[in-house]
């Protein structure tokens, strides 16, 4: 999901870009070393141009209109394709759409130039949306599909009993699953970033009084707001949760380093020094969570998958998780977490033995210490008649945490 949002970030940007670039004259030029340069409009870099005459600016602005429709198509079509794999970053796209809105009043020629290409962005939303819909309609599923995405995904999360602690600062505490350490430069790493992101916030809007040129910076900073207070709407925002929001925070650290390097600029030695001094601290960093991670083997894994593809048969059923391997599910809910679904969910899931029976469910990934002396969740009601139910029908097998029938299903 990550990579699609940043491809959609990419073209929409670049496309903006083209939007509000006018067609240079040479007194709007500035010349370094003898050669001319123009300003760049988006994050006030310079690069080289050449003088541009009358026929030229006529046939490069045609160019530029064309290159800023198609970029505008792609981005929606990658905008869609985000929001279908991960719906969560509806809140981004809110973030995008409300930022071009206020940028456009500060600049009318993004407004009007918005106003002519904005519906192809619209398609472009649309065709893969539009798609979806129609391969949901022709496999039956559509009130289903809905359900799931906007309905009960939402009620599972508000029912979870693990993370009811969990709010969206609670992954900035030192959690060794998270930084590879507990307090150790990798989490004061992470603090540095983020200092330089807001640092790359006050740097931006002091940049932004004095030239219109850094507005578009602020494209990056809506997104980002939106991205992060939505997960306030979350009951239990997991981790995975703040990967929208995490993605712009290089762009912001990134302009703090550029606008301390162009004041640097004058003492060409000096402005190399806050960068090497990053790429040297993120080596250091990288090590010593190295340091902690490379005992988290996986010999218990290669184990489990080791028996299961020499003691079972692709065919075989299982339930439980997690298998590693394929095989098919004797229920559709693997995980073994019915107890925590809402009644809303398991109103519409089917009778949970019968399948298992339906399905000739051979193999239950549990140990039997677990199911006679039953932990969270077996310990739970709804589960009372499933330990029983495998207490009479199945055994162990030659691996401690999988059970096999005990006797086979008819054919």
């Amino acid at each position: 999901m990550i990579p699609l949002m940043l491809i959609c970030i990419y073209y929409f940007l670049k496309a903006l870009e083209l939007i509000s670039k006018p067609i240079q004259t040479p007194e709007e030029w500035v010349t370094r070393d003898g050669e001319p340069h123009c300003r760049g409009p988006l994050w006030g870099i310079q690069w080289g141009c050449r003088v541009a005459g009358p026929k030229e600016k006529t046939v490069l602005k045609q160019v530029l209109e064309k290159d800023t429709s198609r970029r505008l198509f792609l981005s929606g079509i990658f905008f869609a394709l985000s929001t279908l794999v991960l719906l969560k970053i509806i809140a981004t796209i809110a973030g995008f759409i409300l930022g071009v809105i206020i940028l456009s009043l500060f600049d009318k020629k993004i407004f009007k130039k918005i106003l002519i290409h904005g519906h192809l962005f619209i398609i472009g939303f649309l065709i893969p949306i539009i798609i979806y819909i129609l391969a949901s309609l022709t496999q039956n599923i559509l009130p289903q599909t809905l359900a799931s995405l906007l309905i009960y995904a939402k009620a599972i999360n508000d029912n979870f009993v693990f993370g009811g602690d969990l709010h969206p600062f609670y992954w900035f505490n030192p959690i060794s699953g998270v930084y590879g350490t507990y307090k150790d430069i990798p989490w004061y790493y992470n603090f540095l970033v983020f200092g330089l992101a807001i640092l790359g916030i006050f740097t931006t809007f002091i940049k932004s009084i004095r030239t219109k040129t850094f507005l578009k910076r602020w494209l990056l900073f809506l997104p980002a707001v939106a991205s992060f207070l939505s997960l306030y709407l979350v009951s239990r925002p997991f981790q995975q949760y703040l990967l929208p929001f995490l993605s712009f925070i290089p762009f912001w650290s990134a302009f703090a380093v550029t606008d301390i390097q162009s004041i640097l600029s004058p003492k060409a030695k000096l402005q190399y020094i806050l960068p090497i001094s990053l790429s040297i601290l993120i080596i250091i960093s990288s090590w010593k969570a190295w340091e902690l991670k490379k005992y988290w083997t996986d010999t218990e894994d290669r184990k489990f998958i080791n028996y299961i593809l020499t003691n079972t048969s692709p065919e075989d059923t299982f339930y439980g998780a997690p298998t590693y391997v394929f095989r098919f599910d004797g229920y559709f809910d693997y995980y073994g977490k019915m107890n925590e679904y809402p009644p809303i969910v398991t109103s519409t899931m089917p009778a949970f033995i019968p399948m298992l029976e339906q399905r000739k469910t051979k193999y239950i990934i549990s140990s039997l210490d677990t199911v006679k002396t039953p932990t969270w969740p077996y310990d739970q009601p709804i589960y009372r008649q499933f330990r029983s139910w495998i207490l009479e029908n199945y055994t162990e097998s030659g691996y401690p945490s999988i059970l096999v029938r005990k006797t086979p299903f008819a054919k």
